[in-house]
């Protein structure tokens, strides 16, 4: 009797066991912790305002400021270098999240500065025909 005992609180323990151990296919969903949920990509930047900017043009430092009026699809303003080249009119702007791509006529060619922003400064490139440099710079007032 004492050997069927025993054997039968084995069993139930052994069942009791079974019951409570975690079945392979909800270990990994039951016990781990979910993972935390991404955070939302910031707002796409607004383009409108007065930035200044700082790149190399013809072997020289070159810096100045940039001045984007308007609203989306309407977008406007100047590169108004601090000396040497005549300012230069933005005929377009487009935004792609915390990316400002700038479209302006230089005398005939088009000069496009890509800005890549983190806050209200920017880093990025220009070109105009086979000449362009790196760029960057940083917000200098928001317009109203």
């Amino acid at each position: 009797m004492r050997r069927l005992m025993s054997g039968a609180v084995v069993a139930l323990a052994f069942a009791w066991t079974a019951a409570c151990a975690p079945k392979p296919e909800m270990a990994a969903t039951e016990l781990a912790p979910e993972p935390a949920p991404e955070p939302p990509p910031p707002a796409a930047v607004d383009p409108v305002g007065t930035y200044a900017f700082s790149t190399i043009y013809m072997g020289g430092p070159l810096t100045g400021k940039i001045v984007i009026r308007g609203e989306p699809d309407r977008y406007t303003g100047t590169i108004i270098p601090a000396s040497g080249p005549e300012p230069v009119e933005i005929y377009a702007v487009t935004v792609d999240g915390q990316t400002v791509t700038v479209f302006g006529d230089a005398g005939g060619d088009d000069l496009i500065m890509t800005m890549k922003f983190i806050g209200d400064t920017y880093t990025g490139s220009w070109t105009l025909g086979f000449e362009g440099a790196d760029v960057s710079g940083s917000r200098v007032k928001q317009e109203p």
